[in-house]
């Protein structure tokens, strides 16, 4: 009886503290997820003098709005121009973020890339994502390679 109760006692306390122990790596993970999330802009070069903003979040749930940025989109999605381009799917890693649009009008996108840190001549360290953004619309399919750069607050 008191061999059990010792061991009992023995493998509540042992859980425990390497439950504790391990909080940290769990933390960091989460805090590199939450590095991801945010607003996006696809590079100028690529935009051809359409704005397109990319919403990532872990929930689903709008980002805050940007004080030198008021008119930028807030909800989850891919955005061009005054179209909001809402996701049926998508995965955001560490290293990876992927997604899949609903149709408007028959036009709906999906990408794939990796997530790459950057540095500006202000900030390091920036998430941006690298890859592959496929357009269907209608029976035609646009693939180009893209970059998406984190908008940032000034």
């Amino acid at each position: 009886m008191y061999f059990r109760t010792a061991l009992f006692w023995f493998l509540i306390c042992g859980t425990t503290i390497g439950v504790i122990g391990q909080s940290t790596p769990a933390h960091s993970a989460k805090n590199k997820w939450l590095d991801t999330e945010g607003l996006y802009y696809l590079d100028n070069k690529q935009n051809l003098n359409d704005l397109w903003a990319l919403i990532i979040t872990r929930y689903g749930r709008p980002v805050p709005a940007k004080e030198n940025d008021p008119d930028a989109p807030t909800k989850p999605g891919l955005h061009i121009l005054d179209q909001h381009f809402k996701f049926i799917t998508y995965t955001v890693t560490k290293n990876q973020v992927s997604f899949e649009t609903e149709k408007i009008n028959g036009r709906s996108f999906r990408f794939h890339g990796r997530v790459h840190r950057v540095t500006d001549a202000d900030f390091t360290n920036l998430p941006a994502l690298y890859g592959q953004l496929v357009e269907t619309n209608g029976s035609t399919l646009k693939i180009k390679k893209v970059r998406f750069g984190r908008a940032v607050i000034y």
